[in-house]
C-alpha cells in the first residue's frame, strides 16, 4: 500500500503544481488487472490497485478542468522480477511448485504467454503522446484476454446487482416502500450480523 498507493499519491502531489501552472499535463498510473479483480493469496496487492484506480479516476475530475489528464495502465501478468518475486512468495505461503504455480497463471491467458516491459512501456507512452489527448480518468486493460476476464467479472456482478436489487424491493421485503406508497412495518427488528454492513436507502 505504501508503494502502489502512497506513493503515487505523493509523487501526484510533487508534480501536480507545474502542470497546473502550465496549463497542460499527463499522469499516467500502473495498475493492475488484479486491481479489478481479485486474485487468491494477493489480498493485499489487489486492494492497492483498486486504491490506485480509484484515485486516478478522482484525481482525473479534480484536476481535469487544468489541462492535466490522469490516467492508469492495468497490465495483466508481465515478465518481470516483481513477477518472479510474487511467485516465489505465494509458492513458499502455500507449498506449491513455483514452476506449476507460474505454468497455472499463463495457461489462463489464451496467448499463452505474459506480457514483456516494452509492450507496458508502449502503452504508457501512447497514454502520454496527443493521440490519447481526449482519455481522462481511464484504466485501461492492456492484455485483451485480460479484458475479456474483466468484462465477465462486471457482467456477473450487474446480474449479482440486479439479484440484490430485485429481492431487496419485492412487495414482501422489509426493506423497500410498496407502489401504494406503504413503508416497511414498524416495530421490526434488523439483526446486526458481525463484518456485514447494507446501505439501502429505505433503512
Amino acid at each position: 500500500l505504501k508503494v502502489n498507493l502512497t506513493g503515487a499519491f505523493l509523487c501526484s502531489l510533487k508534480v501536480l503544481p507545474g502542470m497546473i501552472s502550465r496549463g497542460r499535463g499527463s499522469i499516467i498510473n500502473v495498475a493492475s488487472i488484479y486491481g479489478q479483480q481479485g486474485e487468491s493469496d494477493l489480498a493485499a496487492y489487489c486492494a492497492s490497485k483498486a486504491g490506485l484506480i480509484g484515485f486516478t479516476r478522482a484525481l482525473a475530475v479534480e484536476v481535469g478542468h487544468h489541462g492535466v489528464r490522469v490516467n492508469a495502465v492495468c497490465p495483466g501478468m508481465v515478465d518481470s522480477p516483481l513477477m518472479q518475486l510474487a511467485i516465489e512468495q505465494i509458492a513458499e505461503k502455500t507449498g506449491q511448485d513455483e514452476e506449476e504455480l507460474l505454468a497455472g497463471m499463463i495457461g489462463r491467458s489464451p496467448k499463452g504467454r505474459s506480457l514483456t516491459p516494452g509492450e507496458v512501456a508502449s502503452a504508457i507512452s501512447w497514454f502520454a503522446s496527443d493521440e490519447a489527448s481526449g482519455l481522462n480518468g481511464e484504466a485501461i486493460v492492456l492484455d485483451e484476454d485480460d479484458q475479456d476476464r474483466v468484462e465477465r467479472a462486471d457482467e456477473r456482478k450487474r446480474q449479482q446487482q440486479k439479484e440484490l436489487k430485485d429481492v431487496l424491493h419485492r412487495p414482501d421485503s422489509t426493506s423497500s416502500a410498496t407502489a401504494s406508497g406503504a413503508t416497511k412495518p414498524k416495530n421490526i427488528k434488523i439483526p446486526p450480523v458481525k463484518g456485514i454492513v447494507v446501505f439501502d436507502e429505505n433503512f
